[in-house]
């Protein structure tokens, strides 16, 4: 049985296609294709943003490096960040950390790290191809706006229809018909707002007060959720919060298929999530899922094919 326990990084390089043996779980998401995919969703997690970098070139942070960099850049002295050693924060969580930092140096500074640590000018070429999979609504925990940046490229296009951003069960930005995007966590021009109105959800105590918005905005997410196909795309279920609903949810009806997408080639993590959520495991980063996808299925147009993406980015339209 395969092992593969470790963290992954956050610095590899966005494309670099890996050769990886067939998939069982992807094979029966290609089988099942033509009866799912008028009623897909999709969930995309940090794991959807790795090899992304920031306005900076620097790479998108996972939680992990987050938590690391808050530590290191608001309670070390210059002297002792030279020597920083990560593992004295133990099992210490990112939005303890947060928590801890914010009383120390105030909500301003907190935010202004974030913000310029996930501010990115163009999306990945994952973000840019995913309107093409026309799905019912949109759901992310990140604070980066990839996902709207590259809807906004294939805006106008035939079949893809605009998205209106919410923040909680109740906001919505406009009273249009539109696919909902679904960000709890806040997003990055929002950054200064309330907590539920686009602020961005860090600290221990941000959680608390969205613990109660979790369940009704996650079933208006997986709305008549029976008849619903969850992709989860760089989602590792770490929110207690929102993890603990999915898997409510998830016990009380399994009539439609749920996959997961992420590299992870490990039998014991592949077992848990069938027999705990009744989802396949796909092992895949994002990018080779897309364009493995595309490969079997044929959803994106020529132009933005994956074999494109050199002459994407020398004309500016993605990272």
């Amino acid at each position: 049985m395969p092992r593969d326990h470790g963290p992954k990084p956050d610095n590899v390089a966005s494309y670099d296609r890996q050769v990886l043996p067939p998939d069982d779980n992807f094979e029966n998401l290609i089988n099942n294709w033509e009866h799912l995919n008028q009623r897909i969703t999709i969930f995309m997690g940090a794991g959807a943003s790795v090899g992304a970098r920031n306005c900076n070139a620097e790479f998108l942070p996972s939680a992990l490096s987050l938590r690391n960099d808050i530590w290191k850049s608001f309670m070390c002295s210059a002297t002792e960040r030279v020597s920083f050693d990560p593992s004295i924060l133990g099992m210490m969580s990112l939005e303890h950390a947060a928590a801890i930092a914010e009383a120390r140096a105030g909500r301003t500074a907190l935010i202004e790290t974030l913000t310029s640590r996930f501010d990115c000018h163009h999306p990945l070429w994952q973000h840019a191809v995913l309107p093409f999979l026309q799905p019912k609504a949109l759901f992310t925990t990140n604070y980066d706006e990839l996902i709207e940046k590259g809807w906004q490229l294939q805006a106008g296009k035939a079949g893809i229809r605009e998205t209106g951003v919410r923040y909680s069960a109740t906001s919505l930005n406009t009273s249009a018909p539109r696919i909902s995007l679904f960000k709890p966590h806040g997003t990055l021009h929002m950054s200064n707002s309330a907590i539920g109105e686009g602020g961005l959800v860090i600290t221990m105590f941000d959680y608390f007060r969205m613990i109660g918005d979790y369940r009704e905005m996650i079933e208006q997410f997986l709305s008549n959720f029976n008849q619903t196909c969850v992709i989860f795309i760089g989602y590792a279920f770490m929110d207690m919060d929102i993890g603990a609903e999915l898997y409510r949810l998830r016990r009380i009806k399994k009539d439609i298929p749920w996959y997961a997408v992420f590299p992870r080639n490990d039998g014991d993590v592949r077992e848990m999530y069938r027999a705990q959520f009744d989802i396949r495991q796909i092992n895949r980063k994002a990018s080779d899922f897309f364009a493995e996808l595309d490969e079997r299925i044929d959803f994106i147009p020529t132009e933005w094919k994956f074999p494109q993406i050199a002459q994407l980015q020398a004309r500016g339209l993605i990272q």
